[in-house]
């Protein structure tokens, strides 16, 4: 096998994670989790459990989950926002703003319209 030949396992693995991703991405914002923690920075795990309205242990899954992939980090006790995702959530406001004054744009390389 030369360098740059790479075991489909390896390739595949990407799109395992990807998917994985995906579902904590999706039930993190469908709940609600990443405006809460934008807007109060540093909860605990029962406080975002409370908050959200959801018992401490599926909680707990998800802010893992969130956490493994970047999508929040942890400092201690406490959760934060990254910065990755507050640029996203820039983004989308910006998106959502254009959007309402009727300005439309597309994004490069996959033509979706904002």
């Amino acid at each position: 096998m030369t360098q740059a030949e790479v075991p489909i396992e390896v390739e595949l693995r990407g799109l395992y994670k990807a998917h994985y991703r995906f579902q904590f991405l999706s039930a993190a914002f469908q709940l609600g989790l990443f405006a809460l923690v934008e807007k109060e920075p540093g909860l605990a795990v029962g406080e975002i459990a409370t908050r959200l309205g959801l018992k401490e242990q599926p909680t707990r899954i998800l802010l893992l989950g969130c956490t493994v992939f970047g999508l929040l980090d942890k400092k201690g006790d406490s959760y934060y926002i990254t910065p990755l995702e507050a640029a996203d959530r820039q983004l989308r406001r910006g998106a959502r703003l254009q959007h309402s004054l009727g300005t439309r744009r597309y994004l490069p390389g996959n033509g979706l319209v904002l």
